[in-house]
């Protein structure tokens, strides 16, 4: 059985939902005043995903950067990731502002990395220190 799952613009009043996601994904989450300084940037575009009118997913790009993609602990392995990323780039490429887009990834995020080679991007550089504990791999996507 597929998941329905229905894509639109982050508002802050979804924070409460995107917050527990984030915390259940991240190290070093962010706090509720970053994801708010973001969604105020005339820069940053942040999607996210519902199924069963609950937050299941969020993606949010800046620059030619993906900044942030997390899925709810309950809904991975389902391809979701997959979906809002696709949906994400989708938008990119309607807007067309950018030829190309990047991202950074722990190189310890195998499941991360295989579902962005699957979709197109590839490994060009090593940010040494990127994250707190861990470098990063850079990886970029032409559109």
């Amino acid at each position: 059985m597929s998941i329905q799952i229905k894509f639109r613009t982050m508002q802050i009043n979804d924070l409460d939902e995107v917050l527990q996601i984030e915390e259940e994904n991240f190290k070093h989450p962010w706090s509720r005043d970053y994801f708010e300084c973001e969604l105020k940037s005339r820069f940053t575009f942040f999607l996210v995903g519902i199924s069963d009118n609950k937050i299941v997913a969020y993606a949010g790009y800046t620059g030619m950067e993906i900044i942030n993609l997390a899925v709810a602990s309950n809904m991975k392995r389902k391809g979701i990731g997959e979906k809002i990323l696709n949906t994400l780039i989708d938008a990119l490429k309607q807007c067309n502002i950018t030829k190309e887009i990047w991202l950074n990834v722990r190189p310890s995020n195998t499941a991360a990395i295989k579902l962005y080679e699957k979709l197109g991007f590839k490994h060009i550089a090593t940010d040494k220190g990127y994250y707190y504990d861990e470098d990063s791999l850079v990886m970029r996507k032409n559109l």
